[in-house]
């Protein structure tokens, strides 16, 4: 039942590294533990498609057109939900908001605004899921990046950065991507590495640890976990350009776990929010509580996952905040799915979830 939030990390006063135990141990139990041929070909199916860029888009525009057209509105409204059984109607409530469009790595290079000083070059992770889910963000995250005076690259043949394969015990396809991420991101040498996801952020972080000091990739691995930044982490430390355009909302701020507690970063998102003008920062009660999205935890234990999220959902609705600003796509899709089925009426007034450097390229003048 453990969520893998890493809070036991975070209080431990000796230091202790529970998230790397919790990964071996889990390892060690998914590799010794029977699995039915039914789980484990559902399993191998949804690591394939996220390994597989093209596959990971064809299923994305297969849940596009079922969330455009009137299937799901029939499936949710006029009662075919009823003739469902129960796991497709969990797995149904939980299917993700697609984006309009879908943000493609092309090693396209992307220039630093004009009249800006060249301050160096970024290497830019997109993930897997944040590509069709919040497409937006990632966009966002190289405009705010050239409009503080980054070169930034989106290289090809990136793959994801694997935490969603260790979470599920696929340590040696964990190993494979590192690999190939560590060779594709650092090829344009690179000063910094920038993630705009909490959870791939911190795996990327942790690349050193998948390998033994006599590996070939030891040495490239650590190089690599030294120049990775989140990219809230990175504006505070290069001082970014503050925002002019006001933005009337009030806004609270959901840490996701592996921000907090496995990035230790608590106070940048805050600093980026609280320089945008307009903007009214609430801070919320209970920060510690996870939203119940924690990985795969929303496919392995679904009941506990639906109760944190419902639970996490009333605390933010509590605020009375416009908008709930997160930084982790897991965190985004649960808070989307958590206060949809909190809502009680169409007329109902629910918080919209953006990320937080959405909000920040929108008071530079750009985004939605």
């Amino acid at each position: 039942m453990c969520l893998q939030c890493r809070a036991c990390e975070t209080a431990c006063p000796s230091g202790v590294k529970y998230g790397y135990l919790m990964e071996n141990t889990k390892l060690i139990l998914e590799t010794t533990r029977p699995r039915n041929f039914f789980k484990s070909f559902l399993w191998y199916l949804g690591i394939l498609i996220i390994n597989k860029r093209s596959l990971l888009y064809v299923l994305g525009n297969i849940i596009k057109f079922y969330q455009k057209s009137s299937m799901q509105l029939a499936i949710r409204t006029i009662g075919l939900k009823y003739l469902l059984p129960e796991k497709l109607k969990k797995i149904e409530q939980n299917i993700p908001t697609i984006s309009t469009n879908f943000f493609h790595p092309n090693s396209k290079t992307y220039l630093p605004s004009p009249n800006t000083e060249t301050k160096g070059k970024v290497s830019i992770l997109a993930g897997c899921v944040m590509c069709i889910t919040d497409s937006g963000a990632i966009e966002s995250t190289i405009r705010v990046l050239t409009r503080n005076g980054y070169e930034v690259q989106a290289p090809k043949d990136q793959q994801c950065c694997g935490a969603l394969q260790m979470h599920a015990g696929y340590k040696k396809t964990t190993v494979e991507l590192a690999k190939n991420n560590i060779d594709v991101l650092m090829s344009n040498n690179p000063d910094f590495i920038v993630s705009c996801s909490a959870g791939c952020g911190a795996q990327l972080k942790t690349y050193d640890d998948l390998f033994e000091e006599k590996d070939d990739y030891y040495k490239k691995s650590v190089m690599f976990s030294n120049i990775t930044r989140d990219i809230h982490e990175l504006l505070v430390e290069i001082d970014f350009k503050k925002p002019v355009n006001a933005i009337h909302s009030t806004v609270t701020y959901q840490d996701p776990c592996h921000m907090v507690n496995v990035q230790k970063i608590y106070d940048s998102p805050r600093k980026i929010l609280k320089s945008i003008p307009g903007l009214t920062f609430v801070e919320t009660t209970q920060q510690d509580i996870c939203c119940g999205a924690a990985g795969t935890y929303s496919i392995t234990q679904p009941i506990m996952s639906d109760i944190l999220g419902k639970k996490k959902a009333r605390v933010l609705i509590n605020t009375k905040s416009h908008i709930i600003a997160t930084s982790n796509p897991g965190c985004a899709i649960q808070l989307r799915s958590s206060f949809e089925k909190l809502r009680t009426s169409q007329n109902q007034k629910l918080p919209k979830v953006n990320y937080v450097i959405e909000l920040l390229d929108r008071a530079y003048g750009n985004g939605e």
